[in-house]
């Protein structure tokens, strides 16, 4: 007759519920740390499941089996919680040397059980309650196996907690693993390894305490989320109730009680069924958006570390230009210098045509060069923050007849016609810098000779309110397109076709005047009927009252 107690139905309990806790778990074999817990757990359910078919046995022979496997199971237990502790809450850099030592040790001692006669089993009374008699020198070589294993657990656990003292997460992981397993460690301990060597009557208390580190570990694991116990907890608590109730309509004795029990096992398993279907998707969906959110977060990061180091680039790029600007304005303005003294004959009349149109040539490049180094100049400035501006009251009026007459030349040698026309009775008062100003109006008016290959130019100024006035730039030169005109004052920003007509355009000189204006409160725009139709230049500056 089987010897079905209180305590063996315990031990089944727990073997049932850990079995089917690692059986949740080591489904997901891609990662280490399931796989190792899982079979920690099992290690659990196997010790729990011989210490009750011992309980039961009334066999001197299958209780002999059951003690070794009993034994064999326990020995497992601080093998993988070993190998757990290697890969929590990271994995150890030597974690496959341990993993083949570890795995040899475990070999070693399970082999001299099952071997070796009398190893740690002298002898086994069969009674009321069944006991094993112990060889202790072999018996303390197991607590020795048992112990070491343990204490190198621990250390692997100290040593992270104290590897990871400036990570707040990491140390209340270890912390909660360390305390919450050593306690219900220390009482399995003690009363299936310390106890039975002077009494083996509670040899069944162990494997209820190793239940309690397989919770205080889930418990470590869903807090910290190292893995998705989620759809664990919904899964085992709806095995759990639908065991119960199951049970309970195995169990009674009443006919319409049991119909009404079958009828709620049938409810449950279906209710239970669907909400593990709702967590797994919840699960699956939350995953997913964890994962997409980490790439994001990493693209971010990548396009970040890209912005800054594009900032860093043009901060060089901008430092460079200023750097190549300032080192060729000293030798242009010495050209400019030389060929003015040579067209003045300050160093001798010039009689030879051919020489003076090549002078006039190196002149009117010498100034298109100065003009492109003044704009790269400009930019440099503008984009370091370092242009600065010298506001004084002045006459528009004067600034542009000065700019006329100094392009006069160049018009009359490109074959043009260039007017001005306002009112010399008014007066046309801004506030501005005048040199900045200068280069605005020559540099629009430059604009519309370099793309105005015949006609005229025609430059007037006048006061279209109390407020402002309007400087108007108009050609009959190569026109613009409609689609251009909207990005016509950016940098680098040229006409398709531009380059026949003028190739020393940069797409500079727009971006500077922009520019410029704006820090004057004025603004520039363009207007073009289209292409081969001419163009209108506009600037508007406020008037001081």
């Amino acid at each position: 007759m089987l010897n079905v107690d209180y305590k063996t139905i315990i031990l089944f309990t727990v073997s049932l519920i850990t079995s089917y806790l690692s059986f949740l778990i080591i489904r997901d074999r891609a990662k280490y740390d399931n796989m190792v817990f899982a079979l920690f757990i099992l290690s659990v359910s196997f010790w729990a499941l011989g210490v009750a078919f011992f309980n039961l046995s009334n066999d001197i022979v299958i209780s002999e089996y059951m003690v070794k496997f009993y034994y064999i199971a326990a020995a497992s237990i601080p093998l993988f919680f070993s190998l757990f502790s290697l890969s929590f809450p990271y994995k150890n850099k030597n974690i496959i040397i341990y993993q083949n030592i570890l795995i040899i040790a475990f070999c070693i001692i399970s082999s001299a059980i099952i071997f070796y006669p009398n190893f740690i089993i002298k002898n086994i009374i069969i009674g009321e309650h069944n006991k094993v008699i112990l060889d202790l020198k072999s018996y303390y070589i197991y607590i020795a196996y048992f112990l070491i294993l343990m204490i190198f657990s621990y250390i692997n656990l100290f040593r992270s907690y104290f590897l990871n003292r400036n990570n707040l997460e990491i140390l209340k992981r270890v912390r909660y693993m360390s305390i919450g397993t050593l306690i219900p460690f220390l009482l399995g301990m003690y009363f299936n390894l310390i106890l039975p060597i002077v009494n083996y009557n509670y040899i069944w208390v162990g494997p209820i305490a190793g239940l309690i580190v397989v919770f205080v570990v889930l418990y470590s694991i869903q807090k910290f989320k190292l893995f998705n116990t989620k759809v664990i907890f919904a899964e085992f608590f709806t095995f759990l109730i639908c065991l119960l109730v199951f049970i309970r309509a195995v169990i009674t004795q009443d006919t319409n009680e049991k119909y009404m029990n079958i009828g709620m096992f049938v409810a449950v398993s279906i209710f239970g069924l669907f909400l593990i279907k709702s967590v797994r998707k919840e699960s699956f969906n939350n995953e997913k958006i964890k994962t997409l959110a980490n790439n994001l977060t990493k693209s971010n990061n990548k396009l970040e570390d890209a912005n800054n180091h594009l900032k860093e680039l043009d901060q060089k790029k901008s430092e460079f230009m200023s750097l190549a600007t300032h080192q060729l304005r000293a030798p242009l303005t010495a050209m400019r210098g030389y060929y003015s003294m040579i067209q003045d004959g300050t160093f001798g009349k010039i009689d030879n045509p051919e020489i003076e149109d090549v002078i006039g040539k190196i002149s009117r490049s010498t100034t298109d060069l100065t003009m492109i180094v003044e704009d790269y100049l400009n930019i440099s400035r503008i984009e370091q923050g370092s242009m600065q501006y010298n506001f004084v009251t002045i006459d528009i009026a004067e600034i542009v007849r000065d700019v006329v007459k100094e392009v006069f030349s160049t018009v009359k040698n490109a074959g043009l016609e260039l007017n001005l026309k306002f009112d010399e009775s008014q007066k046309y008062k801004v506030n501005a810098d005048q040199g900045k100003i200068k280069q605005v109006i020559f540099n629009i008016i430059d604009n519309s000779i370099k793309y105005t290959p015949k006609g005229s130019i025609n430059v007037s100024i006048e006061k279209i309110s109390s407020k402002n006035v309007r400087i108007s730039i108009r050609d009959t030169g190569v026109g613009i397109k409609p689609s251009v005109i909207p990005q016509l004052f950016q940098k680098f920003t040229r006409a398709p076709d531009a380059s026949e007509t003028n190739i020393l355009g940069t797409g500079l000189g727009l971006y500077v005047v922009d520019q410029i204006l704006k820090a004057h409160d004025g603004r520039a725009w363009a207007e073009s009927e289209g292409q081969g139709k001419g163009s209108q230049f506009y600037i508007e500056l406020s008037l001081i009252k």
